[in-house]
């Protein structure tokens, strides 16, 4: 029983640490999962801004390439009839 004492008596510290540690364990966890949340929030702002832009440049030179089709369609519309 002599010998089990220091074990008592260091376990009941190691104790109290390991909830300290648990502690800031959930408090490291709810920490980072914020950093996390964040960084998730700031990578879906900038893919949006992207698609948006890449969605407007497409669209721009796809109606571009309609007009250009519409010319020549008007073209060879003038070319076929010989009238405005």
């Amino acid at each position: 029983s002599l010998l089990a004492l220091p074990l008592v008596i260091t376990a009941a510290p190691l104790e109290s640490l390991d909830e300290k540690a648990a502690e800031r364990k959930l408090n490291g966890i709810s920490e980072n999962s914020q950093n996390y949340i964040a960084i998730v929030i700031f990578f879906i702002a900038l893919l949006t801004t992207i698609c948006t832009f890449t969605i407007f440049s497409v669209m721009k030179s796809t109606l571009s390439n309609i007009n250009k089709f519409f010319t020549a369609a008007q073209g060879k519309m003038r070319a076929i009839f010989g009238k405005d």
